[in-house]
């Protein structure tokens, strides 16, 4: 009897050993995406590319053009422990801003004695508008794009989920322009040129996801794009 109760007592060991590894292995699994997974990622893009995003933005002259950090929200579906496809929704705003020369503006071409009035290092009379107009034009982007993203684990650092994404979409812009110290001046007789925003957007990374629990995750990653270089964020499994 003691020997049946012996055995028996190995084997339950045993039994709950083999039992505690596999939902170790499970939890440790988890901290990978598997097949079935649904990815709902919600990320800030920074580091814009260095290559300007306005120039030329009017007759006369070049402008500057400064991107702000992007929003994304995109989702992934994996087909494979290794493949997920999905889409992306993004937003940036593009600021821009030359100043303009008395060259630039026809009305005072028009009148010889405000163009010399402007033109005396001191003023001698208050008739003309002499202030430099400054333009400045601002560019809501919005893109829609594709996402490809292939998994790997990689032994050496195994509880984080690293990843190489490939991104292809197009950007729609939307334009407004703002006209500071011009006067009595019509913007329409100033001859502007569009800004240089990518309309064609692609980005290929490399990143990292790290799950903090079974249904919340932090990622990193970055790489070469046309657009922002750098992206962090936030992923939510379901």
């Amino acid at each position: 009897m003691q020997r049946i109760l012996t055995l028996l007592l190995f084997f339950t060991t045993i039994f709950t050993t083999v039992l505690s590894g596999q939902e170790a292995i499970e939890k440790a699994h988890r901290q990978h995406v598997e097949k079935g997974d649904h990815l709902l990622n919600l990320g800030v893009s920074f580091l814009p590319n260095p290559t300007d995003f306005a120039l030329d933005l009017f007759t006369g002259g070049t402008g500057s053009g400064d991107p702000s950090p992007g929003i994304n929200l995109h989702y992934e579906y994996s087909i494979t422990n290794n493949i997920s496809l999905g889409g992306l929704f993004g937003y940036y705003r593009v600021n821009a801003q030359q100043n303009l020369s008395l060259g630039d503006i026809p009305e005072l071409l028009d009148d010889p004695e405000c163009v010399a009035q402007c033109l005396l290092p001191f003023s001698v009379g208050a008739s003309c508008d002499c202030d430099a107009p400054i333009i400045k034009e601002r560019v809501n982007v919005y893109t829609l794009a594709g996402k490809l993203v292939y998994h790997r684990r990689l032994a050496i650092i195994p509880k984080v989920d690293f990843y190489t994404s490939i991104i292809a979409g197009y950007s729609f812009n939307r334009r407004k322009t703002i006209v500071e110290q011009l006067g009595d001046i019509a913007l329409d007789e100033l001859t502007t040129k569009e800004v240089n925003v990518p309309t064609f957007v692609y980005y290929i990374s490399v990143g990292g996801r790290y799950f903090i629990n079974e249904n919340w995750a932090i990622f990193g990653e970055g790489g070469f794009s046309n657009v922002h270089l750098v992206q962090a964020g936030v992923t939510y499994r379901f």
